[in-house]
């Protein structure tokens, strides 16, 4: 018997408002965000996003001759075989948004020509994104697929580490929040979704290493190319696009 699902992704609150767990709200503050974040239906409520970010191994990477990796192109070099972790895309993360950015990005049939070459390079699927980049700081791997915050947060804590934003196929992936259905204090809920939104909240967000909804992508002074992602489509079609992608030849 709770009151608010905190720290779901859009593809999770589209699957559990199937199964009519949710009930719709409109956050005070929803109307001043872009319209890409947010459901139009008022399911969730968006806090956060995060975007893909390629962690690296820059000892792993010297002794390969290859620089810091910042483009999903690069993770397709012969010398990379068996060197690359990620997450089951089942479990969502950076893997599934890597899989449904791509798709949106290129298009189906690029992005599965992609899938097939990043196949052949024999890529080790891990539980989680935390298993992902333990694999790169130990060693085992040269480079992970990570959200950026979290990719970020290692770099500052290891100096072996290095951190970049995917430059050539990223997307925003929401983080948010949504009223259950069941909830006891609906009313009491519904002023902390609308705290979550206020400056004060997103201020907490930000110092939390995660990032505002509508913020830019930047790296290298430059600013990132991000694809819109249809975010009903990646929550309905999840299971069907995971089982494509990693079938892809």
């Amino acid at each position: 018997p709770a009151d608010i699902w905190l720290g779901g992704t859009a593809e999770e609150y589209y699957q559990a408002d199937k199964q009519r767990y949710l009930q719709s709200y409109q956050a005070a503050a929803s109307a001043t965000l872009p319209a890409e974040f947010k459901d139009r239906g008022n399911r969730w409520t968006p806090v956060a996003v995060d975007y893909l970010a390629l962690l690296t191994n820059k000892d792993k990477a010297r002794r390969l001759h290859v620089p810091v990796l910042s483009s999903m192109a690069e993770l397709t070099q012969p010398v990379l075989y068996r060197d690359i972790v990620v997450a089951r895309p089942e479990s969502g993360g950076a893997s599934f948004s890597l899989i449904t950015t791509a798709w949106q990005w290129w298009g189906r049939e690029q992005a599965l020509d992609f899938a097939g070459r990043l196949r052949t390079q024999e890529v080790t699927y891990v539980l989680s994104d935390a298993e992902a980049a333990l694999a790169v700081y130990q060693g085992k791997k040269t480079v992970a697929l990570l959200p950026l915050s979290s990719a970020l947060a290692l770099q500052r804590e290891h100096g072996e580490l290095a951190a970049l934003p995917v430059r050539d196929c990223n997307a925003a992936q929401v983080m948010g929040a949504a009223l259950l259905k069941s909830a006891p204090h609906p009313a009491a809920a519904g002023k902390f979704l609308d705290f979550l939104l206020s400056s004060q909240g997103q201020e907490l967000v930000r110092s939390g290493g995660l990032i505002v909804p509508g913020t830019p992508l930047v790296a290298g002074g430059e600013a990132v190319p991000l694809v819109h992602k249809d975010l009903a489509w990646t929550g309905t079609y999840k299971a069907d696009i995971i089982q494509e992608w990693l079938n892809a030849r």
